[in-house]
C-alpha cells in the first residue's frame, strides 16, 4: 500500500515537472524515493518527528532560525510592521505573539521564555528572498525541494501537488506549492 502511494506521488511530481516545461528524465524522478521511508531496511519505523526537530536545530531561512531572540530579529529586520496581542495558548501554556514583516514576506510566532521573546515558528512567502540552508526559497521548483530534502521527506504527510513536508507537521519544514513551485515556507510545528 505504501509503495503504491509513493508511486502515485512520484508520478504526480513527474507530471508537474512536465507541465512547467522542464525536461526532467524519468531516472532522476525515480531517484527521489526517500531514503528514509516509512520503514527502513530493518523494518523499523522512521521517526519523522525526531527528523523534523533535528532540522529545526540545524536549518535556517537566511540568517533566521528557531530560537533567535527578539533583539537579534530587530537588528536584522528592524521593528515589525505589526504585532498581535500577546496571548497564552492552552496547547503549551506559553505566551505567544505574532510579529509581521509584510514588506519582506515574513512572519514569526514569538514565544516568551524566561522574560525574553524568541522565534518558535517562521513563515516566509513572497517577496521573501531568504533561502533555507539547502538553497530552497520562494519560487523554487518542487523537484529541487525533493532533491534537497530527499532523506527527510515525509510522504505520508505530504501532498506533492500542494505541499512537501520535511520531518513532520509536529516539527519540521513545510513547503507549500503553487503551480509546482514553492509559494511559502513554514519552519516549526504546525500541529500539536
Amino acid at each position: 500500500m505504501r509503495n503504491a502511494k509513493y508511486s502515485v506521488m512520484l508520478i504526480a511530481l513527474f507530471s508537474l515537472c512536465h507541465m512547467d516545461g522542464s525536461k526532467a528524465e524519468p531516472p532522476i524522478i525515480m531517484q527521489l524515493q526517500p531514503t528514509a521511508s516509512a520503514q527502513d531496511a530493518s523494518g523499523a519505523e522512521t521517526d519523522f518527528s525526531a527528523i523534523g526537530w533535528e532540522l529545526l536545530k540545524t536549518d535556517s531561512l537566511g540568517p533566521l532560525r528557531i530560537g533567535l531572540s527578539s533583539d537579534e530579529i530587530v537588528k536584522l529586520l528592524g521593528n515589525p510592521e505589526a504585532k498581535s496581542e500577546a496571548k497564552v495558548w492552552g496547547a503549551d501554556a506559553q505566551e505567544h505573539q505574532q510579529w509581521i514583516y509584510d514588506k519582506v514576506g515574513l512572519s514569526f510566532d514569538m514565544v516568551t521564555e524566561a522574560g525574553e521573546q524568541r522565534i518558535a515558528m517562521i513563515k516566509a512567502s513572497s517577496p521573501c528572498e531568504f533561502n533555507t540552508s539547502r538553497g530552497v526559497g520562494i519560487g523554487t521548483d518542487a523537484l529541487t525541494v525533493m532533491r534537497a530534502y530527499k532523506a527527510e521527506i515525509n510522504l505520508s504527510e505530504s501532498d506533492t501537488s500542494r505541499s512537501i513536508v520535511a520531518g513532520s507537521v509536529y516539527g519540521g519544514l513545510i513547503f507549500s506549492l503553487q503551480d509546482g513551485r514553492v509559494s511559502s515556507i513554514f519552519l516549526g510545528a504546525s500541529a500539536e
